[in-house]
């Protein structure tokens, strides 16, 4: 009776606050990247309709929406990190209606140097997400579905790459880790990494150094285009 009552008691026992922490990660990161799909269709639907008409008003709904559940992530990711002194989540939810006002409008400009830029995402919605969203924007890209496939890519098209923009957790191979294989034939090659993960995260686990860029999942057009943009701007590469 006594053995039973033990075993009873240890499945009903709250789980420890590590395990809470790391379930709260891992929802976030799968969380970032459904987010990041229904942001970046959104948009890409969206620059594709007539403004005026009913379905862009219904667009629209869906993607202010995503992004107020974007903000929400971010309140959740926080969970799974712990915050310094007085600090908190470092953005407020906002519902749809107040958003509203927010119209959504394509950011489409010429890139900012010439070359290519190599999306590497194991997951296919997301990396195809990102893929348009670059495109839209006016870049060129390639794509590989894991950092072997990018390995493996013929050398001419690897020498026309500018900036690798890649996930770091992969089958395999972390996306930094192949960062490093990429930069040991290119040294010119810069990257942007992206993740569901905080950059606290990632840093405290020794998993990304605290100087690389990370765009933190989920993200839009104009988020994405920015942070490319700057590292192509300055030249930022991996060391």
């Amino acid at each position: 009776m006594n053995q039973k009552s033990d075993q009873t008691s240890d499945e009903t026992r709250p789980p420890a606050p590590e395990d809470a922490c790391r379930a709260a990660t891992e929802a976030a990161h799968d969380l970032g990247n459904l987010l990041t799909v229904i942001v970046g269709y959104s948009h890409l639907a969206l620059t594709g309709v007539d403004p005026t008409s009913p379905t862009a008003e219904l667009l629209n709904e869906i993607h202010v929406a995503a992004e107020a559940g974007v903000e929400l992530m971010e309140r959740i990711r926080t969970l799974g990190t712990p915050q310094p002194s007085e600090g908190g989540p470092r953005t407020a939810a906002r519902t749809p209606a107040e958003a509203h006002d927010e119209p959504v409008t394509s950011t489409a400009e010429a890139p900012i140097a010439p070359g290519r830029i190599l999306v590497v995402e194991d997951d296919f919605l997301v990396r195809r997400t990102a893929c348009l969203l670059l495109l839209d924007a006016g870049f060129e890209v390639l794509e590989a579905e894991h950092p072997a496939a990018a390995l493996a890519l013929p050398r001419e098209d690897l020498e026309r790459v500018s900036l690798v923009l890649t996930d770091m957790m992969m089958p395999g191979m972390s996306g930094r880790a192949m960062v490093r294989r990429l930069e040991a034939a290119y040294p010119n090659l810069r990257a942007v990494y992206m993740s569901g993960l905080s950059k606290q995260h990632l840093v405290e686990n020794g998993e990304l150094e605290a100087d690389l860029p990370l765009l933190e999942k989920p993200f839009g057009e104009e988020t994405l285009t920015r942070c490319v943009r700057h590292a192509l701007a300055d030249g930022l590469a991996p060391r």
